[in-house]
């Protein structure tokens, strides 16, 4: 039997989620025995809803719901709660089953934090990484004269779940300077900093970069992968690429990834006349991206300034790097 048990909570799907698939990885290898709470992944190959599998020797259990990206908050909030309630019984009944040393929650939400009581309750050590800080990104979402309220309520739930968790991880400088700043005990806090994981992006799958003149048959590709929200400004990157197209007109733009902002930048490059430059790739397993980023040879990350974004220094920079 395992000598520590963990459980993993986290609202995304396994194993794209780069953080939370690295961590549980590194577990088994150190020969943890590692569950980890999930939602479901939408739109499976094989077509059917696993309730539960063993990934790379991860044990994934998985919720019945798939969670929402880029609504509005209001449903983000109620999807949020439902996803909670439903880890909540499900951790229950693993820890009774196999009675976890550590409750590893991955936020957001912050509160999910608190799915992991019963477990704490029989002695379990709960920590919280903290990838996002929620009022900073809850502003960055919200419009209007709600936007003091949504702040006030993200940094009252941020606070009482930092209380709640035995300790508090972050990934780096910026987030831990801002949580130090809103209470949380230095003691009590930790950054592990976003890199490129070397079992995937190793040495020899580096690439020269392309110093020749470009071509129809050789263009020059710049690349961006990972989250497709219009924070993240790719529509700033379409319209620059029609821009540099004028003078640089072997430019190609790939981009691989999901979210809401997708249909709207595949509209934009059919308006600008771009759909011949600009091509859009699925999103996929981190095995796969470093593929993605062998083949291109500038990496672009147009990230908008907007209070949030500006903390970011996000795990593709290594990768591309």
């Amino acid at each position: 039997m395992a000598s520590v048990r963990v459980c993993a909570i986290a609202y995304d799907y396994y194993p794209f989620e780069t953080i939370l698939r690295r961590t549980a990885e590194a577990g088994v290898r150190a020969e943890y025995e590692y569950h980890v709470i999930c939602s479901m992944e939408e739109g499976r190959k094989d077509g059917k809803r696993k309730r539960y599998e063993v990934f790379n020797g991860v044990h994934v259990h998985y919720v019945s719901m798939r969670c929402i990206i880029g609504k509005s908050l209001g449903l983000m909030l109620l999807s949020w709660s439902l996803f909670a309630l439903l880890a909540f019984g499900k951790v229950v009944r693993l820890h009774l089953k196999h009675k976890f040393n550590v409750v590893h929650v991955h936020n957001m939400p912050d509160f999910l934090v608190f799915a992991a009581f019963v477990p704490k309750l029989f002695g379990a050590q709960v920590i919280l990484e903290v990838q996002d800080v929620s009022p900073e990104l809850t502003v960055a979402k919200v419009k209007g004269p709600l936007r003091s309220i949504a702040f006030w309520l993200a940094t009252w739930q941020e606070r009482i779940s930092t209380t709640f968790a035995n300790h508090v991880l972050t990934v780096g400088w910026p987030f831990e300077e801002i949580l130090l700043k809103r209470g949380v005990p230095q003691k009590k806090l930790s950054s592990v900093l976003n890199s490129a994981d070397p079992n995937i992006f190793s040495l020899e799958k580096r690439t020269d970069p392309f110093l020749g003149e470009a071509t129809a048959e050789r263009p020059l590709i710049l690349m961006y992968h990972g989250t497709l929200a219009q924070r993240c400004g790719l529509d700033i990157a379409i319209r620059a690429l029609v821009k540099a197209r004028e003078m640089a007109p072997y430019l190609r733009l790939y981009i691989r990834g999901n979210g809401e902002a997708v249909p709207y930048l595949k509209q934009l490059a059919q308006e600008l006349k771009v759909t011949d430059y600009v091509v859009f790739f699925p999103f996929c397993l981190p095995d796969e991206i470093v593929n993605f980023v062998a083949q291109g040879d500038i990496g672009i990350i147009p990230y908008r300034s907007d209070g949030f974004m500006d903390l970011l220094l996000p795990t593709k920079a290594y990768e591309f790097a």
